[in-house]
């Protein structure tokens, strides 16, 4: 190799260590005298280099800027995997960008990070230095993270400090992982009528964000309970709302609220009490036709052992807790204190009782049960 060579080789390398500084150079004249090793200059069209003492043109000022850039990834294009939307959790299919050089040929192990937004939605996490194939190509499969929205992805090539692409992706409400309750849920109401309050529920996904329409469908094991409608689409709110009807039986109903074709459901209580109770329904149910101990019983003198008991229920018959009937003690053949009572008012169980002991006079007595205008009779006895 000649000096000529060498020394055409040698400024090359000086030029190729100094990137774009070119502008930089300060202005000399090919020809003039200058110092062995001094830093490269230029004039209007060439950039010079000291040789054996005088500026020489070495090349021009565009093919110094070629040679700089063909090394160095000049551009980066997105290949596909932008615009797409997934659940919030879930991977996006593969994201390609190409790194190529200024005279288009691709770059084979230039570093490309692919990042999204520090906060809110974006991807769960950095790609790391992805380094391109023989094709220039860098390839990435990102995951969303846990916040619903649209967000910009960058793929920068060598790291963060070089060309760089822009790309959208989008964070969707995921699958439905389970349902709640919006409102309405653990009402009271009477039987044989309607809830005051629709229920309102919405499906949501493993994140607790709304998961907008789906069909859910309500459901109870409780007979004769109706729902209005029994399936309900969720719009764009993700609320999906049913009207329910008591049936006629006072008793805690479950409900099962679920999105229809998966396994996310929800499951609450409504009540169902009597209605008022109602005459035709007030009956004697027990008690009657009893005789006394005697008053010389170990255990027990004197003590009739069952009470006398009427129940009280409402229209469907369900039992009326609270109520009262009026109680009295009619003479009979015992006297005209043929017995103590003491009475109770109705329980959970719609069933009102007295409580008697006789005074050990014998002879047979009545007690009388009175409600709503009907009376009931017990026949009891003294014994001698």
């Amino acid at each position: 190799m000649n000096n000529r060579t060498v020394g055409r080789w040698t400024a090359l390398a000086i030029v190729s260590s100094m990137v774009f500084v070119l502008a930089g150079c300060n202005m000399a004249k090919v020809g003039a005298k200058c110092r062995n090793g001094a830093a490269p200059a230029r004039d209007a069209t060439h950039v010079l280099f000291c040789q054996k003492g005088k500026w020489a043109r070495v090349m021009t000022i565009g093919q110094a800027a070629d040679f700089i850039m063909s090394g160095w990834p000049s551009n980066v294009e997105l290949l596909d995997g932008g615009g797409q939307t997934v659940g919030l959790g879930d991977a996006f299919g593969q994201v390609s960008v190409r790194v190529t050089r200024r005279d288009g040929q691709p770059v084979k192990g230039a570093d490309v990070l692919f990042a999204g937004p520090a906060s809110g939605a974006s991807i769960a996490a950095p790609s790391g230095l992805i380094a391109t194939d023989s094709n220039g190509v860098a390839r990435f499969t990102p995951v969303a993270n846990s916040v619903v929205g649209g967000y910009a992805v960058t793929a920068t090539v060598n790291g963060g400090t070089r060309p760089s692409v822009t790309f959208g992706l989008n964070n969707a409400a995921g699958r439905a992982a389970s349902v709640v309750v919006v409102s309405g849920n653990d009402q009271t109401a009477v039987a044989g009528t309607q809830f005051a309050q629709p229920v309102v529920v919405r499906a949501v996904d493993r994140f607790g964000n709304t998961v907008t329409y789906k069909n859910i469908e309500f459901s109870t094991s409780a007979a004769g309970v109706w729902f209005g409608p029994a399936e309900a689409f969720a719009g764009d709110d993700g609320k999906a709302s049913t009207t329910m009807g008591t049936g006629n039986l006072a008793r805690t109903v479950p409900v099962t609220a679920k999105v229809v074709g998966t396994d996310a459901s929800v499951t609450f209580n409504m009540h169902v009490v009597a209605g008022p109770a109602v005459a035709a329904n007030f009956h004697m149910t027990s008690g009657n036709g009893q005789t006394s101990r005697s008053s010389t019983d170990p255990d027990y003198p004197l003590r009739f052992d069952n009470p006398l008991v009427v129940a009280f229920s409402d229209l469907f018959g369900n039992p009326v807790s609270g109520q009262t009937a009026t109680w009295a003690i009619v003479d009979g053949g015992a006297g005209t204190a043929s017995a103590t009572m003491t009475v109770a008012a109705s329980d959970a169980d719609g069933l009102a009782r007295a409580r008697l002991t006789s005074n050990g006079i014998a002879g047979t007595f009545q007690v009388t049960a009175t409600a709503f205008g009907i009376t009931e009779t017990f026949n009891l006895t003294n014994p001698a």
